[in-house]
């Protein structure tokens, strides 16, 4: 596989993660604005605990979950995507709707990063594993 697709994959990683680890540090920190985000959407206080620890884990998911099973980076990818969703529905329902286009932009890049990662070969061992499991 090309180093540009594992440059691309790196960053399009990368990117998303650092701003996960960024976004989780102010959640679990209890900062204000956070706070008053969570409050303005009448969600509890633990939520937003939940959502914290949820984006630190499909941080460090994104950035080391191939060193444990390779296809770790891709279901933490798809778990940030829910947590996005969530994002652009709270602030599509509560703020004027460009509030969600960040959060539309984020899924976007990790939607990038599934397909980017969907090709490079180490990562397609998983689709082979599970043609060889039906094959009977």
């Amino acid at each position: 596989m090309s180093n540009g697709k594992k440059i691309t994959y790196w960053v399009l990683a990368g990117i998303p993660a650092a701003m996960f680890l960024v976004a989780s540090f102010f959640k679990l920190t209890s900062s204000d604005a956070m706070v008053q985000i969570f409050t303005h959407f009448g969600y509890p206080l633990w939520f937003m605990y939940f959502i914290g620890i949820a984006e630190l884990a499909g941080a460090l998911g994104l950035l080391f979950g191939s060193i444990l099973h390779p296809i770790l980076p891709r279901l933490a990818a798809l778990g940030l995507i829910i947590l996005m969703l969530g994002a652009v529905v709270s602030h599509g329902t509560h703020d004027p709707i460009v509030m969600a286009i960040p959060a539309a932009l984020v899924i976007a890049v990790l939607v990038a990063f599934l397909y980017v990662g969907k090709q490079l070969k180490e990562l397609d061992w998983w689709v082979s594993t599970l043609k060889t499991a039906r094959t009977p």
